[in-house]
């Protein structure tokens, strides 16, 4: 058994009375002399030791400081997702624009009436519009081509995509016939206004 020593502590008498009071309440400790022991012992091993309870409360903060970083990377990442997607939304609603501003000048050429027909003479006399009477595809182009200076560059298969667009769909009064071996577009109702 090791040898013991005796160590003479001075403290306030109000400081004694609460270290004996907590001695006497706390069951872990039996008297004031263990107490001051257990509390010397706490602070070396606090002071040098890493294992200590500071260990355990900075391994605690840390842990939930990696929370915080990780949800806040996770919302970084939502938040630049939502950016591409607005971003995406805008180019398609730009998109959109440009193709129903493109798709109306396209319109705006093509004959009101099925080329050659009686309803078709009766507009082409009757009318002062800018119209490619003849409904055929090169003209139509050419005509949309110097109406819009940003249109210069546009191909004929441009025009031609556009205009089986508008064929194909069934709430567009565009239409197409064979004339003499020739495609032509047209609009397929009465004279439009």
């Amino acid at each position: 058994m090791s040898e013991k020593e005796r160590l003479h502590v001075q403290v306030e008498s109000d400081a004694k009375e609460r270290w004996d009071s907590y001695a006497k309440e706390n069951s872990n400790v039996s008297n004031l002399s263990q107490l001051v022991r257990q509390a010397m012992e706490k602070e070396v091993r606090g002071a040098h030791d890493t294992g200590g309870e500071s260990s355990s409360l900075e391994t605690d903060v840390s842990a939930r400081f990696a929370e915080v970083i990780e949800k806040l990377n996770e919302l970084n990442e939502r938040m630049d997702e939502i950016a591409e997607r607005q971003e995406r939304l805008e180019q398609y609603a730009e998109y959109q624009l440009d193709r129903r501003s493109f798709s109306n000048r396209v319109q705006k050429f093509v004959p009101p009436a099925k080329p050659q027909s009686e309803p078709w003479k009766r507009a082409r006399e009757n009318t002062d519009k800018d119209i490619v009477w003849s409904g055929r595809l090169e003209p139509i182009t050419e005509r949309v081509r110097d109406d819009a200076p940003e249109l210069r560059d546009i191909q004929l298969q441009d025009v031609r995509g556009e205009l089986e667009r508008l064929v194909n769909n069934e709430d567009s009064p565009i239409e197409r016939t064979e004339v003499d071996g020739t495609t032509r577009y047209y609009v397929h109702n009465e004279y439009r206004q």
